[in-house]
Formats: C-alpha cells, sequence, structure tokens
C-alpha cells in the first residue's frame, strides 16, 4: 500500500512536468498583437516616426497616424517610446491570449514650460471645457482664412470675417465678445489695455498648437475672461529640425509667401526658429486689398537649470476694409425678399452684390495748364474742357477706409528649475503699435456715383478747381493769395485715426510641488500701457491745405497732410495683480482652488480740450481712476474609470471697467461706474475609447454690470423740457439727441457637445452641438446727452434719464444654435478627403438698447436668417528623396450660400433711412463671403 502510494505520487508529478513543459512551449510559440497610437499630449496630433523598443535593438517606428503594430510571444515587456524633443515613456505591458492596444500621450519637454505659463488644460485633468486646435489642422484647412474662423467647429464659438477684410475678423464664446475673453500668445496676454479689443491683422504666427478654454478658463492670471480663453502657442526648439517653405495661392489674386526654419536643439544647448512671410491680394470684397509681411523669431539656450527665450514678431501691414454695414437689399434682392423685407423698400434700392464696398471709388489726379482758346495736344495727354486745358494724370482706385498697423512684440523669459520640486518663471515684454484707419472727412460732400461708389473724383476737383456755372476762371480757382499764390486751399480729405500705443509688462511666477499630490502657484502681473489717440489729414485729395476750426483756442489755422486735427488726447493704464492657486491630483481626484486680486489705473490726458492761451499751455489732465477686482475660482474632476470622467467648476469675477467704461469721447469721467460682477457655474462629462470620445457640458454666467457703453439716437429728440447744457435753445439739433447707456445685467446659459468616432480606419466622423440662452435681465435708467458730449438737464439742473427695459430680450451678435459635423476619408498613408458643415441659428442682430424705450421696451432685436456652411479640405504628401511635397486644397463655402454673417438692430445710420419697427428692413447687414478656394504646396527638408 505505501509502494502504491509513493508510485501514484511519482506518476503525477511526472505527468505535472510534461503539462508544465507543453503549456510553456506553446506559450512561448503563440503570438500576441500589440498596437498602439502616439500622439502628442498636448495638441492631440499623431507623433510620425516615434520609436518603439521592446527589447535590445527590437522595435518599430509609428507610421503617419501615430500608429504602430507588434506581434510578440506572450509575457511581460518594458515598453520603451521615445521622440525627438519628447520626454521618453517607459510603460510595463502585459500580453497574454488577447491583443492589447496602448493610447500613449507623449509630453513634450516643453510642455512643462507652457503648462505652467501658459495654463494649459488637459484631459481628463482639468476641469474646464476645451478644445484643442492641432498645427497640422491649422496647416491644412486654414488657407486664406484668419486664425479666428477655425474656431467655428468648436461648440460655443461664434467667427465671422466682418465686413471681410484681411485681418478683420471677430470672434464669440458662449455669447461674450473679444472684449471679454482673454487671447493669450505663449501665456502673455495681447488684449487691448483699452477696450479689450483683439485685432488680428496683427498675429501672423508659426503655431504650433491653438486651445480654446470656454467659461472661466485654466488661467491664473487675475484677467477678465467671462466667455473663456484662446491661448496661441508657438513652436520652440524642441520640435524637430527643419526647413519648410510654403507657397499659397488663393480667390482675389491672394498670394502668400512663407519660409520657416527651426534648428532643433544644436550643440551648446541652444537653437532657434524662424518664420517669414509675404502676402498680397486684391480681396474677396470690392477694394479690400492686402499687402503685408510677418516675422517671427526665437533663440532658446539652456544654460544650466535656466532655459532662457528671446522673442521678437511683427507683422506689418495694410489692407482695405468695408467698415460700414448696409441694407439686406443694397448687396441681394432675393436675400432680403427671403428674410421678409418689403417689395415696396427693395425695389427703391440698387442691388450691388455680396462683395459690394461702398468706401471706394476712382479719381484722376490732373493739373490744369491753361486757360483759353483750344490748340492742337496730345488727347492722351491734355483735355479741353469749355474754358480750360487740363494736363491728364494716372487714374487712382481709392478706398476711403484702409488700415495700417505694425505691432511689434518682444519678450524675454527665463524658465528656472530651482530644483525638482521648484521652478520660477519671469518673463519681460514689450509691445509697441503704429498706425491708425483712414476715413473721408466728409462722404456727404462727396456723394455716389451712378455705381453707388464714392465721387472722389468730385472732392479731388473741388479741391483743385472751385468749379461753378461761370466755368473755370482764376477767379474761381481754389487759391488764397493770402495763403499762397501756388497752393490749394481744400475742404475734402482723407484723415487717418491713429492709434499708436506703448506697452511694457512683467510676469514672475513661481511653481512649487508641497508634495507628490499637492501643488501651489503664484505670482504677480505688472502692466503699464500708454494709448496715443489723434487724427490728422491723410491725404488731401488734390489740395496742399486745409483750413480746420483750431482745437485749441478760437482762432483758426492752416493744416497740412500730417498735421493733427480734431482730437489728440491719450490713454493710461497701469496694471497690478497678483495670483494664486493650490492644484490637488492623485490620478483619480483633480481640482483646484485660484484666487486673484488687481488694482488698475485708468487717466485721461487731452492735448485739445484746454483752450490755448498765454496763461494755460498745459494739457488737461484726469486724475488718476482707481478700481479694485478679484476673483475666485474652484474646480474638480473625477475619473470614474479609464473611460470615464466628470467635473465641476465655479467662480466669482469682479472686474474693473475697461477705460472706455470710465472716459467718454470727450474724456469726461462717466459718473457712477461700477466694477462687473460675474457668477458662474459648469458640469461636464467626458468618455473616451479607442475608436469613440465625446463631451457634454452644461453652463450657467450671471453678469451685473455688463458694460453697453452705447450712444443712440433718441426717439422724439430732445426731452420735453430739456436745456442742452453750453449750447443755446436756437442752436440744438434734434438729430444729436442721444441717449447713452452704461451697461445692463445678463444671463447666459448653455449646453455644448463635441464628439468622434473612428468606424474605419479610413474613415472619421466627429459632431458638434452648442444650445444657448442669453438674455438681457435688467432695466437701467440712461442719460440724455447732446452730441456724445454735452449733459441734458432739467430747469433745476437736474440730469435727465429716461428708463431701458431689456428683460428677456436676447443677446445679440453671436449664434446661439449651432449644429456641425466632419466626414473624413483617407484612402491611404500620404492623402486625406474632409468636409465640414456647420449651421448657425438663433442669431439675434445686435442689440441697440437705446431703441427699447417707450413703447418699445421689451422688444427682441430682429433675428437673423439660420444658415448653413460646408467646406472643402483635401491633401496629398510625396516622398522625393530627403524631402517631401505636400499639396493642401481647400474651397469654404461650397455651395455659395448667400447668407447675413452680422446685422445691427434699428441701426439709425442707415443709408436709405426707414422707421426703426426691429425688422430686416429697419437694419443692416455684412453678408458672408461667396465661394473661394486656396492651394497650398510646401516643400518639406
Amino acid at each position: 500500500m505505501i509502494q502504491f502510494s509513493f508510485l501514484n505520487r511519482s506518476l503525477m508529478r511526472a505527468f505535472a512536468l510534461i503539462i508544465a513543459i507543453v503549456s510553456s512551449g506553446f506559450l512561448q510559440a503563440q503570438t500576441v498583437k500589440l498596437s498602439g497610437t502616439i500622439k502628442d499630449a498636448f495638441s492631440g496630433e499623431s507623433l510620425i516616426g516615434a520609436n518603439v523598443v521592446y527589447a535590445p535593438g527590437k522595435g518599430v517606428v509609428s507610421d503617419i497616424d501615430g500608429n504602430f503594430i507588434l506581434e510578440l510571444p506572450a509575457g511581460t515587456y518594458d515598453l520603451k517610446i521615445s521622440y525627438i524633443g519628447y520626454i521618453e515613456i517607459v510603460k510595463q505591458v502585459v500580453l497574454q491570449s488577447k491583443a492589447v492596444h496602448l493610447s500613449i500621450q507623449m509630453e513634450s519637454i516643453e510642455l512643462d514650460e507652457v503648462m505652467i505659463v501658459a495654463d494649459i488644460a488637459r484631459e481628463r485633468s482639468t476641469p474646464i471645457a476645451f478644445s484643442s486646435v492641432s498645427e497640422k489642422q491649422i496647416l491644412e484647412e486654414q488657407g486664406t482664412q484668419d486664425l479666428p474662423m477655425l474656431l467655428n467647429y468648436t461648440p460655443g464659438v461664434y467667427a465671422t470675417q466682418q465686413g471681410g477684410g484681411d485681418g478683420d475678423a471677430r470672434i464669440n464664446i458662449r455669447g461674450f465678445d473679444q472684449r471679454n475673453m482673454a487671447v493669450m500668445v505663449d501665456g502673455i496676454p495681447v488684449n487691448d489695455m483699452e477696450n479689450g479689443w483683439v485685432y488680428w491683422s496683427n498675429w501672423q504666427l508659426p503655431v504650433k498648437t491653438m486651445q480654446v478654454q470656454r467659461g472661466l478658463s485654466a488661467s491664473k492670471l487675475a484677467l477678465p475672461s467671462v466667455g473663456g480663453t484662446i491661448n496661441v502657442i508657438t513652436m520652440g526648439i524642441d520640435a524637430k529640425k527643419s526647413l519648410k517653405f510654403r507657397q499659397d495661392f488663393g480667390s482675389g489674386n491672394y498670394t502668400r509667401s512663407t519660409l520657416t526654419l527651426n534648428t532643433g536643439r544644436l550643440k551648446g544647448d541652444w537653437g532657434m526658429v524662424f518664420e517669414g512671410s509675404y502676402r498680397k491680394g486684391d480681396g474677396i470684397v470690392e477694394a479690400n486689398f492686402t499687402e503685408g509681411y510677418s516675422y517671427y523669431f526665437k533663440i532658446e539656450k539652456f544654460m544650466g537649470d535656466h532655459r532662457l527665450a528671446l522673442t521678437a514678431l511683427g507683422a506689418p501691414q495694410r489692407h482695405g476694409q468695408r467698415s460700414y454695414k448696409n441694407e439686406i437689399s443694397v448687396y441681394d434682392h432675393n436675400l432680403a425678399r427671403d428674410a421678409g423685407v418689403p417689395d415696396s423698400v427693395i425695389n427703391v434700392i440698387p442691388e450691388m452684390g455680396v462683395t459690394y464696398n461702398e468706401h471706394w471709388g476712382t479719381y484722376e489726379n490732373y493739373e490744369v495748364v491753361g486757360l483759353g482758346v483750344p490748340h492742337p495736344f496730345d488727347p492722351s495727354v491734355l483735355t479741353y474742357t469749355g474754358d480750360s486745358i487740363t494736363k491728364r494724370g494716372s487714374l487712382i482706385k481709392q478706398n476711403e477706409r484702409v488700415n495700417f498697423y505694425h505691432k511689434p512684440m518682444f519678450s524675454l523669459r527665463d524658465f528656472w528649475s530651482i530644483n525638482d520640486r521648484t521652478v520660477w518663471v519671469n518673463t519681460l515684454y514689450a509691445s509697441f503699435g503704429w498706425g491708425g484707419g483712414t476715413g473721408l472727412k466728409s462722404r456727404s460732400a462727396a456723394g455716389y456715383d451712378e455705381n453707388n461708389q464714392v465721387q472722389f473724383q468730385s472732392v479731388y476737383r473741388n479741391n483743385r478747381i472751385n468749379e461753378t456755372d461761370q466755368g473755370f476762371d482764376n477767379t474761381f480757382r481754389t487759391i488764397n493769395p493770402a495763403v499762397s499764390d501756388t497752393e490749394y486751399e481744400g475742404s475734402n480729405y482723407l484723415y487717418s485715426s491713429v492709434n499708436n500705443h506703448k506697452w511694457y509688462g512683467f510676469l514672475s511666477q513661481v511653481n512649487y510641488d508641497i508634495s507628490q499630490s499637492l501643488k501651489f502657484s503664484g505670482g504677480i502681473d505688472l502692466r503699464y500701457y500708454k494709448g496715443i489717440h489723434y487724427r490728422e489729414i491723410y491725404d488731401m485729395l488734390g489740395a496742399d491745405y486745409t483750413i480746420e476750426a483750431a482745437q485749441v483756442g478760437s482762432l483758426d489755422t492752416l493744416q497740412r497732410v500730417g498735421d493733427k486735427v480734431r482730437y489728440n488726447d491719450e490713454g493710461l493704464v497701469r496694471w497690478t495683480g497678483f495670483f494664486s492657486q493650490l492644484e490637488y491630483t492623485n490620478g483619480v481626484i483633480s481640482a483646484f482652488m485660484n484666487v486673484t486680486g488687481s488694482l488698475t489705473g485708468y487717466k485721461a490726458v487731452d492735448y485739445f480740450k484746454n483752450d490755448y492761451d498765454e496763461n494755460n499751455l498745459a494739457p488737461y489732465e484726469s486724475n488718476w481712476e482707481q478700481f479694485y477686482g478679484y476673483t475666485i475660482k474652484l474646480g474638480a474632476n473625477y475619473n470614474i474609470n479609464e473611460h470615464m470622467n466628470v467635473f465641476f467648476n465655479t467662480g466669482h469675477l469682479n472686474n474693473a471697467p475697461k477705460y472706455n467704461s470710465v472716459f467718454d469721447i470727450g474724456n469726461d469721467l462717466i459718473k457712477g461706474v461700477e466694477n462687473e460682477k460675474v457668477l458662474s457655474g459648469e458640469l461636464g462629462y467626458a468618455y473616451s475609447s479607442r475608436s469613440i470620445s465625446f463631451n457634454v457640458n452644461a453652463y450657467y454666467t450671471e453678469w451685473a454690470n455688463k458694460p453697453v457703453n452705447r450712444y443712440t439716437t433718441a426717439i422724439g429728440g430732445l426731452p420735453d423740457g430739456g436745456i442742452v447744457v453750453g449750447v443755446p435753445p436756437e442752436e440744438v439739433d434734434p438729430t444729436l439727441v442721444d441717449v447713452f447707456v452704461r451697461s445692463l445685467d445678463a444671463v447666459h446659459t448653455g449646453i455644448e457637445f463635441d464628439a468622434a468616432w473612428v468606424f474605419h480606419p479610413k474613415w472619421k466622423v466627429q459632431a458638434l452641438f452648442s444650445l444657448g440662452d442669453w438674455t438681457w435681465q435688467s432695466k437701467e435708467s440712461a442719460d440724455y446727452v447732446y452730441d456724445r458730449e454735452s449733459a441734458i438737464v432739467d430747469s433745476d439742473g437736474n440730469q435727465i434719464t429716461v428708463d431701458i427695459d431689456a428683460v428677456g430680450v436676447h443677446v445679440g451678435d453671436a449664434a446661439q444654435y449651432q449644429l456641425g459635423g466632419m466626414l473624413e476619408f483617407k484612402p491611404n498613408k500620404v492623402s486625406y478627403i474632409r468636409a465640414r458643415f456647420t449651421h448657425f441659428g438663433k442669431n439675434y442682430s445686435n442689440f441697440n438698447p437705446g431703441s427699447n424705450v417707450f413703447d418699445n421696451s421689451g422688444r427682441e432685436s430682429w433675428q437673423i436668417p439660420n444658415y448653413q456652411l460646408l467646406d472643402f479640405f483635401a491633401g496629398y504628401r510625396f516622398k522625393l528623396d530627403k524631402t517631401t511635397l505636400v499639396f493642401g486644397f481647400i474651397v469654404n463655402n461650397l455651395l455659395n450660400t448667400v447668407y447675413i454673417s452680422d446685422a445691427q438692430n434699428n441701426d439709425g445710420f442707415k443709408r436709405y433711412p426707414s422707421t426703426s419697427n426691429y425688422d430686416a428692413a429697419s437694419a443692416t447687414i455684412f453678408p458672408g463671403l461667396p465661394r473661394r478656394y486656396s492651394l497650398s504646396i510646401t516643400l518639406e527638408l
């Protein structure tokens, strides 16, 4: 019995050993599929050529889509993923019987710096709603459009090109315009310090990525970013060494040549990035020509624990504009009829087409060289007209509205890694602006010709020859012997509204890791800004001088090209801000609390305000007006599992009013100005897997004292018993009686959704949806004023006011409903075909609060008709030895849809006057741009 048991146990051991040996051999022979996708953790862009090593000397590289595939025996592997300029990742992978797919997010070496300086949001970590636009998408889809137009494919965003001029785009996020969002370039705020606006013609950059953070945003700075933040990140030397030349061609004879050089990180731990471009075109809209350069230069140097970066950028340019909206019928009769304009209005307005621009005309610069009897002459040079012989000149095409500007910006940044737990970043920057925009002193005096263009010829003729019924005669020449026997005196001319500035700033931020899970960051934000504003004579249009009423004193003065007229003032801004933030993360939960404070000072200087006499030569200077502000923001993100996460954020902003809400057009202090007060909250959910991802979020924003600062022609003119301060009753012009509205309260709520689905290796689909409900929520008192300067009072000297009722009226100037989709097909690894569809609705024309008085209280602005746009993109990449040739083709508005993109309700400046009926006939509009194409050819070395 004992012997049997021993034998039995021995046989069982032998059998188990045989099974183990066979199983081991089987497992070693079996292979398991290991695949993955490698992307930039910041931009989401696929990384081509990343190394994936599973054993010494063994591995693969990622393809053009960032994908890799390995067939390996079952077992445990330490996978090493590396890419130039990125932090190497070591990931342990256990392979058994089932295939494994990895989604690998690689962080660039400079990502930590970008995260710290520019406050970039990260998926499954930062508790805000955001969307990123990669360098690849920008290169493939921007074409000849302004940069903000790409963001129309983002939920909650509405961007238009307004009048259609190059660089004239504007953007709204959740119903808040550019004045109420923050735009940052490499962490430096670039919104105008006086009015908050952003002029996109100044920002022609080599963009690595652009991120739109909707709502309160992740910015640690004390910024008045109610609608959101746009972070633009430029290239650094951590990218691959490259040399590229790109040539763009587009509609309107548009061409752009761009050279980009990135040395990468060279020996000695330094490198540089350079990009320069030149563009030129006639424009899509009439006379909206463009010509401009851009330059970008960054040099970086690693010195021990320091990373130094010196950057210089700028974009000198000059382009024509279409500055004023017009009645719908002026552009397209069918569009007007579909919008509800009656035929009785349509039929009296000539149809000029959607590319019509009322600002331009032509004239011939001639010279009268003889009077009297005709004699033989060359008709191509001399022309006989009644009493004179004219020497003919060249025909000049003149746009009344021309923008010219150069806004270089320089920065020096030191990124100091003091130790493993502490980083200190200091940034010095300066920006200088030179330029402005032109206009005609008196367009009504010029009039329009039979083609509805400005009669520049009559302006030129009247500036040289005073034409009367008596013909041309020395008696009627516009030469004043008391001033000059040879120079012409003119009465109409082109002026330039100059807006120069000097801006200096310093940002200092310390990041300290209290522990592995808890981080602190804080710092200061100092700025000084001087805006220099004046009007000067730009072109005398045939004359040599004019005589203007003196700006200082009561004597007339002689003015020539370059002399200042009408106004000459400065706006000074001093900004001191501090910020602090605590962040907690443990891989599952991430949370933050941000507290900021700011002190903003404003001062007005007016060189034309004081009367000129021997006892008063100094300019008028206001007192410094100071405003304190603060923000409190907090939020948290919870990762439910590897696929799902939820987040929330909330905050209270107490923002100082902007400069132009503190001082009026006459540089007088506006009484009763208060801080803007914002309360906001947001909830969000996100899901992500290998093939499907989507995000959904809902928001609520309550804004008290939202600045309107709107002058509106008063209904009924001067109120009963009204007295204009400083103007005799017999001289009061009823059309110059205005209503001035300081601010109103508003509530913005909405829901946003976006999704992506890769349902086949060659096919991808995206979808987006947003629905907002943005309404005004207040009744306010508005002041009656005269000519935007003088108060209107009663017999006791009290300011006369009128109640504005806007409760429930929808906020205008942006679509509150948005639906979009994208379908992409990649036939192979070197080509793509893509179509994007967007639908915009619930878009009310820009609100005119001064209209909502008396019987019109609570009336809605006219609602713009819904419209849809289809854009097409295609590209192909050729590999030629050591070089690559890339072709890109874009068609915007493929179906040539005629639509309205911008509108002003009850516009009081219509060329064809009508009543204010809150309808299509009472509004003015900008039509959207028609179908246009662009072709790009890029040579990559």
